[in-house]
């Protein structure tokens, strides 16, 4: 299984503000709002990947190794924090292969996983779903290649909650028979 056969499987699914980082993890996790983006005042009732999110679970799976470990696409620029090759956007399509982390935006902003062909799988933004589209070569700022040789698995993890969103606390007795008062 490799990072562009995951991130395919999401095809579809709603694009949340800070979803894929659930305590610190990779996977699918409830969204945020975004203080500066109204689109995102539904983010909070979705359970799924904002697009840094997405390629951190997908690489996770791939490798079940969390290698994209950061939060936000701008740190994953400055400092990846695994090996890789880096390509810059002066060297443009030519050397990219399917999986590549592609960086976008001034001041990066954004981030997909090359397919193939100007193609990427991308969650694009609040409002949006995850999504195969033509890449903006005109905001292309870079990629990274990572080099998995070496990077051993050592734990397998599904996620936090999957599909599933509860609210609230739940309701808890004082003692375990059925009789106690609800705390």
């Amino acid at each position: 299984m490799d990072a562009v056969e995951v991130a395919c499987r999401y095809v579809g699914w709603s694009y949340a503000w800070g979803g894929g980082h659930a305590q610190g993890l990779p996977g699918p996790s409830q969204g945020m709002i975004d203080p500066t983006d109204p689109r995102s005042y539904g983010d909070p009732n979705l359970w799924s990947f904002d697009c840094i999110g997405l390629v951190r679970w997908a690489w996770y799976k791939a490798t079940r190794q969390d290698i994209v470990s950061e939060r936000t696409t701008q740190s994953t620029w400055q400092n990846p924090g695994y090996t890789h090759t880096k390509f810059t956007k002066e060297q443009g399509e030519a050397p990219l292969l399917p999986g590549n982390i592609l960086y976008f935006g001034t001041g990066i902003t954004h981030v997909a996983l090359y397919l193939d062909d100007g193609k990427v799988v991308e969650a694009p933004n609040s409002g949006d779903v995850v999504r195969v589209a033509d890449a903006r070569w005109d905001h292309y700022q870079g990629a990274f290649r990572p080099h998995t040789a070496g990077v051993f698995p050592v734990w397998e993890y599904d996620g936090l909650g999957q599909h599933v969103k509860t609210w609230g606390q739940p309701n808890l007795r004082e003692n375990s028979h059925t009789g106690s008062p609800v705390k």
